[in-house]
């Protein structure tokens, strides 16, 4: 018995120290490496005054490491195919990037815009994006249904704090485009020597104007579960799922919508 004991003990120390050893605390990335990311996104929201809205979306997205410096790496991004079914406002459509007979309308012509058309990123050794057109003055690319290709990319990554003990939380902040941001991580334990477990509740609040002008603002109360493995050693999240309780109002013109619902999305993502 006490054999078993000294052997569990040892173990239970080794793993640890292994932790310790492997994980990284800043982004590990090679040049030539690709990133695959498949995101998947149903919406079941509840408009007043406009009816009910649902959408069922799968993209999948390509992140190329075409540069490594001190600073961070040049990341070129590009969304390889899309499809997605859409119910509201009195329609039904439906679109796949794959399927020519699924390839018309409105929907259809928002992906255009986005499918095959390379973007170049900035990648920061702690996992801050930077979209470089944007920073030229290009605009941002917007994936339909999963914001910026420069957000995505820095929702692929999470690096755990030194020394993080199995039930301890840490949390962070981060304003962007009127947002604040706050998340809570949990960390739950390795699942390997090198996948880490973490779960997280995260809150989406503030105000974004949108339309030509400003023409309309929506005000935003999110709250998101989610659950993530999390590669130690480069600090990728391999798989993410995420459940969010959605609360807004829109403001356009003279009227104002308010909108509730969920959104369940799950992330996962491949090192190439």
């Amino acid at each position: 018995m006490k054999k078993i004991l000294i052997l569990t003990s040892t173990l239970f120390l080794f793993g640890l120290t292994l932790f310790g050893q492997g994980k990284t605390d800043k982004i590990n990335l090679k040049e030539g490496q690709t990133i695959k990311m498949t995101t998947t996104t149903k919406t079941d929201m509840q408009q007043a005054k406009r009816g009910d809205m649902k959408t069922d979306m799968t993209m999948v997205s390509e992140f190329v490491v075409k540069g490594v410096s001190t600073d961070g790496y040049k990341i070129e991004a590009t969304v390889k195919s899309a499809k997605m079914n859409f119910e509201g406002f009195g329609m039904k459509s439906e679109y796949d990037s794959q399927d020519p007979e699924k390839q018309g309308g409105q929907m259809a012509q928002g992906f255009k815009n986005i499918i095959g058309k390379a973007k170049s990123l900035q990648l920061s050794n702690s996992g801050e994006v930077a979209d470089e057109e944007e920073a030229t003055g290009g605009g941002m690319m917007r994936m339909m249904g999963g914001g910026s290709a420069a957000t995505a990319l820095e929702g692929a990554f999470v690096l755990i704090p030194k020394d993080i003990e199995v039930g301890k939380k840490w949390r962070t902040t981060k304003e962007e485009d009127g947002l604040k941001i706050i998340t809570e991580y949990t960390f739950q334990g390795m699942m390997s020597p090198t996948m880490a477990n973490l779960t997280a509740k995260q809150q989406t609040k503030g105000s974004v104007a949108g339309g030509r002008g400003g023409a309309f603002t929506s005000v935003i109360n999110n709250l998101t579960q989610m659950t993530l493995v999390v590669d130690v050693t480069n600090g990728l999240i391999t798989m993410k799922d995420m459940t969010s309780k959605d609360s807004s109002s829109t403001e356009m013109g003279d009227e104002t919508y308010e909108s509730t619902g969920t959104t369940v999305t799950s992330v996962t993502c491949e090192l190439q």
